[in-house]
């Protein structure tokens, strides 16, 4: 019955360890970003993917920043996003879902993110101090 439990307990976790990690893709004085892909609506594996944007602040006090996403393929630009400013605590993470950090894609379909062929470039614009 142990033992039963404990396989139980393992297996309710794995999905846990097995989600996609955040790969880092642009540092600017003290402010990384990184990102994942993942599902528009958490509850439905199936659904359009959308690009979860992590923001870390390593600095000591409180910043704006600014950041785009651009998609191209084959060389020719599909998609670019506005640059819109956001501020983070000292220290502190933004993530995803979590604080609305997301760019959801209107030139790819989940296919097209699937097979992979296309490049993404995530690009600090600029970070200053904040309030």
């Amino acid at each position: 019955m142990k033992y039963l439990f404990l396989c139980l307990l393992v297996l309710a976790f794995a999905p846990c360890r097995l989600a996609a990690q955040y790969v880092a893709a642009d540092t600017l004085d003290g402010v990384e970003i990184s990102y994942k892909w993942a599902s528009e609506k958490w509850y439905k594996p199936k659904s359009d993917r959308v690009l979860l944007i992590q923001v870390r602040n390593t600095t000591s006090g409180p910043v704006q920043f600014a950041f785009t996403v651009g998609i191209s393929r084959a060389g020719k630009m599909l998609e670019s996003s506005p640059s819109e400013t956001y501020t983070i605590a000292a220290r502190k993470t933004r993530k995803g879902r979590m604080n609305g950090v997301i760019f959801k894609p209107a030139s790819l379909t989940r296919e097209d993110i699937e097979r992979g062929d296309f490049e993404l470039e995530i690009e600090l614009d600029r970070v200053q101090p904040g309030s």
